[in-house]
């Protein structure tokens, strides 16, 4: 019965690595997630001061405009009442009606150039209300693909831990090759891979460890009963 305990301590031992996985892996993720939040939040802020202060710069700037048109057409349109005074006084000849046509004319462009200001400060506000939607898009991309974290890979066939037992026999009386005392049959130390905390886990990272406990119950029961055989057995 010595194989049968060597087993079954072996699979207690699975299990608690089992355990300790899960429990490492688990704090990787929090941190993760943590550090993913803050990185976000940091970004954002920025992003969000960048644009304010863009807003703000913009806002000034039409504010020093719309003053600056706003007094000289003021006194385009002082000009243009002297010049109709001037025109409909006695005396008035043509060149003040070619005056005040002009300083009509220069009102007219004054107040396109207005508007053409404004709207190209409104399309600067929407440019930049869309940088910021498209780097959130982006920022939350990355979010999802760094917590989905690499794809599973299939665990290869030399790490098998139940490789070293080969295939037992259903015949009463046949037992899976023993080996010496220190054989490791879950192959334990075929691979490390360091953890969070720089402990080495053995075998493979991406293998289930729920599997690996189920086989070997199952190849257990499987034992017991060929020693129980083997014990009741004629001879």
């Amino acid at each position: 019965m010595g194989e049968v305990e060597r087993l079954a301590r072996q699979c207690a031992d699975a299990e608690a690595t089992m355990h300790r996985m899960e429990a490492e892996m688990a704090a990787e993720n929090a941190k993760l997630k943590e550090e993913l939040c803050r990185m976000q939040q940091s970004h954002e802020e920025e992003i969000e001061a960048a644009l304010l202060e863009a807003g703000d710069r913009i806002a000034e700037h039409d504010d020093l405009l719309r003053h600056k048109l706003e007094e000289q057409e003021s006194e385009l349109e002082a000009r243009f009442l002297e010049q109709l005074n001037s025109f409909r006084s006695p005396g008035g000849d043509s060149d003040a009606l070619h005056s005040l046509l002009s300083l009509k004319e220069e009102n007219a462009k004054l107040k396109e150039e207005l508007c053409r200001m404004q709207q190209s400060h409104e399309e600067e506000r929407q440019a930049a209300g869309a940088a910021m939607h498209r780097m959130e898009a982006e920022m939350r991309s990355q979010q999802q693909t760094q917590l989905a974290g690499p794809p599973r890979r299939a665990a290869a066939s030399s790490t098998n831990p139940f490789a070293s037992m080969g295939a037992l026999s259903k015949e009463p009386g046949s037992f899976p090759d023993q080996g010496d005392d220190g054989d490791d049959v879950f192959g334990v130390g075929t691979e490390q891979h360091p953890t969070a905390t720089g402990d080495a886990v053995s075998g493979d990272r991406q293998a289930e460890p729920e599997g690996l406990v189920t086989e070997l119950r199952g190849r257990l029961a499987e034992l017991e009963a060929a020693l129980s055989s083997a014990t009741t057995g004629p001879g």
